[in-house]
């Protein structure tokens, strides 16, 4: 199954995944499934982070990368 991400999913998959239901998780956790991710949701979360709107682990441009390559 493939799956397309938006910004607040990617930032619950990954810091809060008790905010996703229980069948989108399932979906995720799933060997088979191809996640995507938008192009916006970078810059997106790149401007949350500089506000002081959301609080990743290391710079916002590392942590993008890592989480799209970890699902890879």
């Amino acid at each position: 199954m493939r799956v397309l991400l938006d910004t607040c999913a990617i930032l619950w998959a990954v810091g809060a995944p008790q905010r996703l239901s229980a069948s989108a998780r399932a979906v995720l956790k799933e060997p088979e499934t191809e996640v995507f991710v938008l192009a916006i949701s970078a810059a997106e979360i790149a401007c949350a982070s500089e506000r002081g709107r959301i609080k990743l682990d290391r710079h916002w441009k590392a942590w993008f990368r890592h989480y799209v390559q970890h699902n890879q």
